[in-house]
């Protein structure tokens, strides 16, 4: 009897442990089984998780193919007055070479992350080194006062690879790494993304001086181009070699579980816009969508006119600008590593985002702050503040995402993230630039602080439902409780 009540109590528990899973998405219920046996037959019988050394190699070559795209986004703005002066053209058509990576993501979205869904990661990161290789090669052609629209033409192509790069990394992540490591992994896939805004924000004021003869300059823009174009190409011949769409066998339960649902859908267009639908129903996704909009908006905004804004107080100091957005991206590299071992270690996205917002914010007005005192050193260290937070935020808001939208595609997730961000942007750059030239610098600081004040009370309200954590947890209580009755 004492026998038959322990088996009939531990059955209970296994099943109201099955039935926490029920509020996850209808898309999930189709993954994971209902009864317990069939759960521990599935878990022990049919997967087999294992990781691969190779997934280093992998991620170092794709941070290098995200950082060579990053290069590329502000390599004009940042030399505003000497890409001015060289081609002959106004500081707004120099914007645009920033704004035209906002303005393609929008209408490129969805077939992006059709496409990455579909074909996989070797295809994703495949079509970004082309792209990357037939954009710079572009810009070697352009290095003439008359050509800019060449240049334009190219930045153009950049434009549309950074489609394929920037809601990368946790999918990649997810598809190479381990669940202990997942964070880090996607962490180190934004590096890629702030090494490259680190090198161009550097690279071009260092490379390409504001000589008194054109001559020159455009000598000097014409060796910057011709590197950019011959690493590219070296990039995409490493990369055609070495990427695969992915390992044998999944790193992790939650990777297995996807890919049993993948196996079972058709991959078709109507799915994937399935997929978003379901996204846009998701109130705490929405909300999480909210602030990561706002946040890069206004991050978007101070890259873009950073130039102009410390040319207003440094006179002829487009290298200091560029310098300042060194500090801002290696701090924030530093920052996103930082963070992203805190979460593998800890899973606390919700509480990790409002400190990383908070932060931002302060340092946002420390920056604005700093730049009145004309004083080097502090508007360093006010820079340094900055991109330790508001950098670091960018892979906090991703994995946050993936966990509470588990289990949609992560390339769907980022996508549409990567989209509202990018209409922000591009309204950020198109209202600021008007308030920079119209009202002064004083006042689109006050409107970024503002905007980020409105981040940091959105944040609270984001949910702390981790659906993929809940998956991972679940899994692990079934196994040891499976175990136990074996005994």
């Amino acid at each position: 009897m004492d026998s038959e009540k322990y088996d009939l109590e531990k059955n209970d528990t296994i099943n109201s442990e099955t039935e926490k899973l029920t509020d996850i998405n209808n898309t999930c219920s189709v993954l994971i089984v209902k009864s317990q046996n069939n759960i521990h037959r599935k878990c022990e019988q049919e997967y087999v998780i294992k990781v691969y050394q190779k997934r280093w190699f992998l991620l170092a070559l794709f941070i290098i193919i995200t950082a060579l795209n990053g290069i590329q986004w502000v390599q004009y703005s940042i030399i505003t007055n000497i890409t001015m002066r060289y081609y002959g053209i106004t500081s707004r058509m120099v914007d645009y070479t920033s704004l035209i990576y906002l303005i393609t993501y929008l209408p490129l979205v969805l077939p992006a992350s059709y496409f990455m869904d579909k074909y996989g990661m070797r295809a994703t990161l495949v079509t970004a080194s082309l792209g990357n290789c037939i954009g710079c090669w572009f810009k070697v052609l352009s290095a003439d006062p008359d050509k800019f629209y060449i240049g334009f033409m190219g930045q153009f192509v950049l434009s549309c690879t950074q489609l394929v790069i920037i809601s990368t990394p946790s999918s990649f992540a997810a598809v190479w790494f381990g669940a202990n490591e997942v964070s880090t992994a996607c962490a180190l896939g934004v590096f890629g993304q702030q090494l490259g805004m680190a090198l161009g924000f550097i690279l071009p004021p260092l490379m390409i001086r504001n000589h008194e003869e054109l001559d020159s300059i455009g000598k000097d823009f014409y060796r910057f181009f011709m590197l950019n174009a011959i690493i590219t190409t070296v990039v995409l011949v490493l990369t055609i070699i070495f990427c695969q769409k992915q390992p044998e066998y999944p790193p992790s339960k939650a990777q297995a579980l996807i890919r049993e649902g993948k196996a079972a859908s058709d991959n078709s267009v109507m799915e994937t816009v399935k997929s978003f639908k379901r996204l846009l129903k998701q109130k705490s996704f929405l909300t999480l969508l909210a602030v990561f909009g706002v946040t890069l908006g206004v991050f978007n905004s101070f890259c873009t006119f950073l130039n102009q804004v410390i040319l207003v107080y440094f006179a002829g100091g487009q290298v200091f600008a560029g310098q300042v957005g060194l500090v801002v991206t290696i701090a924030g590299m530093v920052g996103s590593s930082i963070i992203g071992y805190i979460l593998d270690k800890t899973k606390k996205y919700k509480i990790t985002a409002i400190i990383v917002i908070i932060m931002s914010t302060i340092g946002l007005i420390l920056f604005m702050i700093s730049l009145r005192t004309k004083s080097y050193t502090l508007v360093f260290a006010a820079s340094a503040f900055l991109g330790l937070f508001i950098t670091t935020f960018i892979s906090v808001a991703y994995e946050y995402a993936v966990e509470l939208t588990y289990p949609e595609p992560e390339a769907n997730t980022a996508g549409l993230m990567s989209a509202f961000s990018t209409f922000t942007g591009v309204l950020g750059i198109v209202l600021f630039g008007d308030i920079i030239e119209y009202y002064g610098e004083f006042l689109y600081h006050v409107m970024l602080c503002a905007f980020m004040m409105i981040s940091v009370i959105l944040s609270f309200l984001v949910s702390n439902k981790l659906k993929r954590q809940a998956v991972i947890i679940l899994e692990k209580k079934q196994y040891q409780l499976s175990a136990g009755s074996e005994k």
